[in-house]
């Protein structure tokens, strides 16, 4: 397969999508977002979007964590 290429507003809006999807509130789904757009912004890939479905969010959605960000 080759490189795909996706702009960053679809991409921050997917990722917003599917954090609120697993039950992160919006306004931290935002922070966290900015953070992983940002680290691959810089070319830090290995905090960015490829971390975020086998990483961020099968643990969220795999775990008690979502219960706990919504509980604060």
């Amino acid at each position: 397969m080759g490189k795909v290429v996706c702009d960053w507003k679809t991409l921050h809006d997917f990722m917003v999508d599917a954090f609120k999807g697993v039950g992160v509130p919006a306004e931290d789904c935002e922070i966290v977002v900015d953070v992983i757009l940002e680290s691959d912004r810089r070319g830090i890939e290995s905090h960015g979007c490829n971390r975020f479905k086998p990483i961020y969010i099968c643990l969220l959605y795999t775990s008690d964590a979502a219960d706990e960000a919504r509980s604060v």
